[in-house]
C-alpha cells in the first residue's frame, strides 16, 4: 500500500466542471430527437481517495442521464459530484465544488498557504488539525479554469505542487521545486449513449469540453430485419400480429388460419396438468401452429405473473407489491423479478403482464395491493428495478422475459363512485394533467429508462376520456414524448369496455389512439374482420397499422424467439428450487411492517411461552396468497406447496397450540391472532368499509378480557380500519400478502429476522380515506415511513 500511495503521490483527477461541462444532444437518422436515451459519461483513469479507515482507494468515475424530450442531455452541478482528488503520502487533499479539504493522518500544526500562479495569496493561514479531521477551505479560485500552487507544511513535511482546475481528464503535477510544467495522462472521459433499438454509440469527449457534437444513434441489426418482414406481410397477417387470443377459446389451427401474433393465459387458465412440461407442450404446440404461416413469426404467450409464476402450481409465489415496497429495497424485487423470469421462461413464457407500477391514491380501491407505494419516489424505484430483473442485461437470454408496465396512466388515482361497473376499479381520474404527471407519469419514466418492452393501456379514464382511447396520452406522450419504443397491449377486452359506442367505433378510436396489439380473449374472429374492414375504408391509416406491427416484431426479435422459439426445458428443474424459495423467504421478512409492541412483547421466546394461533389466516396458504394466485381472484385453501404462518411458528416453538375460531385462554402466555381480507382482484375487491371482521374483533377481546397479550398479524393487501382492536392488541405486524413462504413471518415474530419494513402507504384512522402523505394536517394511524424495529 505504501509503494502504491508513492507511486501514484501527485495524481489529480477532475470529473467535470463545476458548470455544466458537457451538453449534447442524442437524435436519429432522420434528425429526430430522442428521448430517454441513457448517457453514461465515464473516465477511464482511477481517482485516489482514502477511505474512513486512512487506506487508499482507487475510485472509477461513471455518471449516467437521460435525454429530455428534445434529445437534450447535459451533466450539471446537481447531478454530478464535481469531485477533484489527490493523494500523497501524507495527506489527502480534494476539491469539491469550490472547497478544498485536507485531511491528516495525524493530530498536527500546519501551515497552509494557497495562492494563483501570479503569486495573488487566496489563503494563508496556521491550523491545528486533528487526527484525520476534515479540514475545508472555501474560495471562489477553486472553480474550473484556475491553477492554484499550493504549499504545506507540518511537522518536518513540505509540500508544495499546483492543482489545475479544469478539464475532464487526469493531471500529473510535479513538485514546483523542480518543475513548473504539468504533464497529462492522456486518458480522455467517454459519452456512451444506449436506446432500445438503436445500436449503442460511444463518442470521446476532448479535454475541456463543455459540449459535444450531435450523437446520432443508428437503428440497431433488428430493425433492418424487422422492415425487411414487414414489406412481405399482407394486411391478414399484419392484422394477425396484432391479434392476441386466450388458449382456452382456441380452436384448433386458428393460430395458423389467422396468423395470430399472441396468445395469453387469463388468471387461472392452465393445461389440465398443472405443471412445467405441460406448460412448455402446450406452449410448443401452439408454437408450431405459428411457425407453419408462410411468414414463420412466432407467437409471443402472455401471462399474469405478478408476483411469481402464479398460475402454475408449486412455483414460487412472493408478496405482492404493497409488501415489497414496504421493503425499500430495490435490489430484492430485482431479485424476485429474476426468479420470475426463470420460472416463467422455463414453461415457454417469455412475457409477463408485470410490473404494476400504479401509484394508490385511495385504499377503498381493489387494485391497492398491486401498486409499491402511495408515492411516485418509491414507485419510480420498484419500476426500474422490476424492470430490469424481469428483462435481465439482455433481452433474449433464455432467463429473461419482457416486462409491462402497467396500467398506463392514473389508475390508481380514480374517484369514487366514478365508474361504471365498481366503486372506484375503472373509474375516471378528475384531476390536473400536472398532477398526473407528477404522481402518476414518474414511474412509466423509470420503466422506459430501463427499456421496459411493453406497456399496457389502462381500463380507467382521464377526465372522461378512457385511456385505451386517449390518443394525446398514448400516442403523443407515452410513444414521442417519452420515447417508448416497444408496444402498447390492451387490458383484457379494454379496447371494446365501453356502453357509449359501437364495436366499429371503439376499435377504430383505440387502435387510431395507439393501441398496439388487442387482448382479445374471445372475439378475436370479430376484431379482425372489424380492423380489416376500418382498414379497407381508411378509418384507420395503413400507417398505423404498420408502425404497431413494426414494434411488435421489434419485441419479438429482442427477445431473440425467432432463433428460440420453443420452451427451454432446461430451466425446468429451477422452478420451485429452494434457493427461490429462500429470497421469496427473505422479501416477506423484509415486507413485514411492525406497527405496535407495546411492552416488548415482541420477540417472542422460543421457549418458554405457551402460544395459542387463532384466526381465519392462520392456517391457510390461499388466503395468505392473495388474488392472482392460481385464479384470477384467487381462493381458499392448500392452492400449492408452501408454508403456512402457523406451520412456521409451530417450526420454532414447541408450545404451541392452533385455535381458528375460538379463545383458549388456560395457561397461555400470548396469543397471535392471524386474520385479514379474503381473497379477491380488481375491482370485486373495491371496499368502502376496510373493517375488521366482527368474529376477529370479539376474538381478540376475549384475549384481551383474560389479559392475555395479543399479537394480531394482518393479512391483507392494504391498509384496514382497525380503530375498535389497536386498544386491545399488544403488538399489532402488517405481513400484507406473503404467498407462499410465510416462515419469513415467524421469523420476525421470534426475532430471528429484525424488522426492517417501513410503510409504503399511509395507515389511515376512520373517516380518513383517502389521507397520503402531504394530503393533511389529521394524524393517521400510522404515518407513511413508519415501521418499528426490536
Amino acid at each position: 500500500m505504501i509503494r502504491l500511495i508513492i507511486a501514484l503521490a501527485a495524481i489529480a483527477a477532475i470529473s467535470v466542471s463545476t458548470d455544466a461541462s458537457i451538453r449534447g444532444q442524442v437524435v436519429d437518422i432522420n434528425n429526430s430527437p430522442i428521448p430517454n436515451a441513457q448517457i453514461t459519461l465515464k473516465s477511464d483513469t482511477p481517482t485516489l481517495v482514502y477511505d474512513k479507515d486512512g487506506n487508499v482507494i482507487l475510485q472509477m468515475y461513471s455518471q449516467t442521464t437521460f435525454s429530455d424530450k428534445d434529445g437534450n442531455f447535459g451533466f450539471d452541478e446537481t447531478s454530478v459530484v464535481h469531485r477533484f482528488s489527490r493523494q500523497t503520502a501524507a495527506v489527502a487533499i480534494m476539491v469539491n465544488k469550490g472547497v478544498l479539504s485536507l485531511t491528516f493522518p495525524k493530530s498536527t500544526s500546519a501551515e497552509i498557504h494557497l495562492s494563483t500562479v501570479s503569486g495573488r495569496i487566496l489563503f494563508r493561514d496556521k491550523l491545528h488539525c486533528e487526527q484525520n479531521q476534515v479540514v475545508s477551505i472555501k474560495s471562489t479560485s477553486l472553480t474550473r479554469n484556475n491553477i492554484v500552487a499550493y504549499s504545506i507544511r507540518y511537522d518536518n513535511v513540505n509540500l508544495t505542487g499546483k492543482l489545475l482546475l479544469s478539464g475532464n481528464y487526469l493531471l500529473r503535477s510535479v513538485p514546483v521545486t523542480q518543475s513548473t510544467r504539468f504533464a497529462i495522462i492522456s486518458d480522455p472521459d467517454t459519452v456512451t449513449v444506449t436506446k432500445f433499438g438503436f445500436t449503442s454509440r460511444i463518442k470521446v469527449v476532448p479535454a475541456d469540453a463543455e459540449s459535444v457534437d450531435t450523437i446520432v444513434l443508428q437503428p440497431d441489426a433488428f430493425e433492418h430485419k424487422v422492415d425487411s418482414l414487414l414489406a412481405l406481410m399482407s394486411l391478414a397477417e399484419k392484422i394477425g400480429q396484432m391479434t392476441q387470443a386466450e388458449r382456452g377459446t382456441l380452436g384448433p389451427n386458428e393460430i395458423k388460419e389467422l396468423f395470430l401474433g399472441s396468445v395469453l393465459s387469463g388468471g387461472g387458465s392452465t393445461p389440465s396438468q398443472n405443471t412445467p412440461t405441460a406448460w412448455a407442450d402446450m406452449i410448443d404446440n401452439f408454437q408450431k401452429e405459428a411457425l407453419a404461416t408462410p411468414r414463420k413469426i412466432p407467437i409471443l404467450y402472455g401471462v399474469d405473473a405478478v408476483h411469481g409464476h402464479n398460475n402454475l402450481k408449486n412455483a414460487v409465489l412472493f408478496p405482492h407489491n404493497i409488501g415489497m415496497g414496504c421493503t425499500g429495497n430495490p435490489e430484492l424485487v430485482k431479485k424476485a423479478a429474476e426468479i420470475t423470469a426463470i420460472e416463467v421462461a422455463a414453461t415457454g413464457i417469455r412475457w409477463t403482464f408485470a410490473p404494476c407500477i400504479a401509484v394508490p391514491r385511495d385504499e377503498r380501491w381493489g387494485r391497492t395491493y398491486e401498486g409499491f407505494a402511495e408515492t411516485p419516489e418509491l414507485t419510480s424505484q420498484m419500476a426500474d428495478a422490476a424492470v430490469r430483473g424481469y428483462q435481465g442485461n439482455v433481452l433474449s437470454s433464455n432467463t429473461s422475459v419482457a416486462a409491462c408496465a402497467k396500467h398506463f396512466i392514473g389508475d390508481g388515482g380514480t374517484s369514487l363512485n366514478s365508474s361504471v361497473k365498481f366503486n372506484l376499479d375503472q373509474g375516471d381520474t378528475r384531476i390536473s394533467e400536472d398532477e398526473l404527471r407528477q404522481i402518476h407519469l414518474p414511474g412509466y419514466i423509470s420503466a422506459i429508462r430501463a427499456d421496459v418492452a411493453t406497456v399496457m393501456a389502462s381500463y380507467s379514464s382521464f377526465n372522461g376520456t378512457k385511456m385505451h382511447y386517449h390518443k394525446y396520452l398514448l400516442t403523443d406522450v407515452l410513444k414521442k414524448e417519452l420515447g417508448f419504443r416497444g408496444f402498447i397491449v390492451s387490458d383484457y377486452d379494454g379496447i371494446d369496455t365501453t356502453e357509449t359506442m359501437t364495436y366499429d367505433e371503439a376499435i377504430k378510436l383505440g387502435i387510431n389512439a395507439g393501441i398496439d396489439m388487442v387482448m382479445v380473449p374471445n372475439k378475436y374472429r370479430t376484431f379482425i374482420s372489424t380492423l380489416t374492414k376500418l382498414v379497407n375504408s381508411n378509418d384507420v391509416p395503413l400507417s398505423r397499422i404498420d408502425d404497431a406491427v413494426r414494434r411488435i416484431l421489434r419485441v419479438k426479435y429482442h427477445l431473440g424467439i425467432f432463433e428460440k422459439p420453443f420452451a427451454d426445458r432446461s430451466l425446468i428443474p429451477f422452478v420451485g428450487q429452494a434457493s427461490h424459495r429462500a429470497v421469496a423467504k427473505e422479501c416477506v421478512s423484509q415486507s413485514m411492517v411492525v406497527l405496535k409492541n407495546d411492552n416488548a412483547v415482541l420477540p417472542l421466546k422460543k421457549q418458554g411461552q405457551s402460544i395459542v394461533v387463532s384466526g381465519t389466516h392462520a392456517n391457510d396458504i390461499g388466503l395468505q396468497c392473495g388474488g392472482w394466485s392460481m385464479d384470477w381472484q384467487g381462493r381458499n385453501g392448500a392452492i400449492t406447496s408452501g408454508t403456512t404462518i402457523l406451520q412456521g411458528i409451530q417450526s420454532l416453538s414447541t408450545q404451541v397450540t392452533s385455535s381458528p375460531s375460538s379463545a383458549v385462554t388456560s395457561g397461555k402466555n400470548v396469543a397471535i391472532v392471524v386474520f385479514g381480507e379474503k381473497t379477491y382482484a380488481e375491482g370485486y375487491g373495491d371496499d368502502t368499509e376496510l373493517r375488521v371482521p366482527s368474529n376477529i374483533v370479539s376474538l381478540i377481546k376475549s384475549y384481551s378480557d383474560a389479559k392475555i397479550p395479543v399479537v394480531a398479524v394482518i393479512v391483507s393487501g392494504r391498509p384496514l380500519i382497525i380503530d375498535d382492536i389497536e386498544p386491545m392488541c399488544s403488538a399489532i405486524v402488517a405481513a400484507w400478502l406473503p404467498g407462499t413462504e410465510r416462515q419469513g413471518v415467524a421469523d420476525i415474530l421470534f426475532g430471528n429476522y429484525k424488522p426492517r419494513g417501513k410503510l409504503s402507504m399511509t395507515w389511515p384512522k376512520t373517516g380518513q380515506i383517502p389521507i397520503n402523505v402531504g394530503d393533511s394536517e389529521v394524524q393517521p394511524m400510522y404515518p407513511y415511513g413508519y415501521g418499528l424495529t426490536y
